[in-house]
């Protein structure tokens, strides 16, 4: 709903956000992200990733595997997203099984065509 694949939280109460189902409305002091498409998504979660302290660890394991001259995947970075869930080591886990369960690896390889455009 509200194209929010990554459940990103907002806290301001100006923003366009869906409340959590499992909180009370009225004591809940965030709202999670919704966008007018799927794409701004994504291009939201890509700038969280590159510039919020808690994906440092994340950048630097992404910069070091291309200087050593190894493309970063999915399953390599997913232990970085440590800092992303109060659920810890069981996103990572969720995370780990989404990709074999997609077979989303098969995706590492792919390159935009234009990666300006997200």
């Amino acid at each position: 709903e509200g194209n929010a694949f990554f459940g990103e939280r907002t806290y301001d109460d100006g923003a366009p956000g869906l409340i959590p189902v499992s909180l009370n409305a009225s004591a809940t002091p965030f709202k999670v992200k919704s966008f007018s498409s799927g794409r701004l998504s994504v291009r939201s979660f890509m700038k969280t990733l590159n510039t919020h302290a808690a994906y440092r660890a994340f950048r630097q394991q992404r910069a070091a595997l291309r200087a050593e001259g190894v493309y970063p995947t999915g399953l390599g970075l997913a232990p970085f997203l440590h800092g992303y869930s109060e659920i810890g080591d069981l996103y990572i886990q969720r995370i780990v099984g989404t990709i074999y369960a997609g077979d989303l690896n098969a995706y590492d390889d792919l390159r935009l065509a234009n990666e300006s455009g997200l």
